[in-house]
């Protein structure tokens, strides 16, 4: 950011927001995210491409923007930049683009995620959840299940789609200088996706074959125990479900 506003050349700046938008992905690291309300470099990636597009002409901006798009491979980092342009256009506060061309870049956002889904490292996207959320919104329910529906035929592609959705939460008692962290997988995040109750049956099933691989494991664990409580009736995402 310290070098958006002079240093680039106007020349140079759809080649850097091309660059960006194609290796953003490759830089994200949950080390790097600094506290509850830091995105990490999805977030860091996405904001010198937000202002550089300031200094493009107005009739420019779309097409450049488009075009990185369909080239890149970013696309955590693509949609985190297109939901800030997409709500500049609901409060009508600055927006770089107008409404329609918001749309123009999402359609073709959608168009390289589908085309990116069908290669067998998408699964292994460190940011799936988010980026099957934003096609979800922006794009066809159907052909988000779909892609689901492929990826979970086998048990690889079904540990490690529950891999993609496992969020770790950080807290830390009061006087005390050790951090706890604890693993989240909440079903309910699932179900819009898949079947979650037989989703859990081939989690146990794996369980009890032992054919859950043991950098998985916690995972599986997780999943299942947050599958239970809501059996229960408890609601996992509460104040102090896990203080015990």
């Amino acid at each position: 950011m310290d070098h958006v506003e002079k240093d680039i050349p106007e020349a140079n700046i759809s080649n850097v927001i091309g660059s960006l938008l194609d290796i953003g992905d490759d830089l994200i690291d949950p080390a790097d995210e600094a506290g509850v309300f830091d995105f990490g470099n999805v977030s860091r990636v996405s904001r010198p491409v937000y202002h550089l597009l300031k200094r493009l002409p107005t009739n420019q901006r779309v097409d450049v923007l488009r075009g990185a798009i369909e080239k890149g491979r970013a696309v955590a980092v693509q949609s985190w930049l297109l939901r800030a342009l997409e709500e500049a256009v609901e409060k009508s506060q600055n927006e770089l683009l107008s409404a329609e061309d918001v749309g123009t870049v999402k359609s073709a956002w959608i168009d390289r995620v589908k085309t990116l889904s069908q290669d067998s490292s998408f699964i292994a996207h460190p940011e799936l959840s988010r980026v099957l959320v934003f096609w979800r919104r922006w794009g066809d329910e159907d052909e988000v299940r779909t892609c689901v529906d492929g990826i979970i035929e086998t048990d690889e592609g079904l540990l490690r789609l529950l891999a993609g959705f496992v969020q770790y939460t950080k807290s830390q008692t009061m006087g005390d200088s050790a951090v706890r962290i604890q693993p989240r997988l909440n079903p309910k995040w699932l179900e819009v996706y898949l079947d979650t109750a037989k989703f859990a049956e081939r989690l146990r099933s794996l369980q009890q074959k032992g054919e859950v691989p043991v950098n998985e494991d916690v995972v599986v664990q997780q999943f299942l125990k947050e599958y239970e409580m809501l059996e229960e009736g408890k609601d996992p995402d509460g104040l102090g479900a896990f203080d015990d």
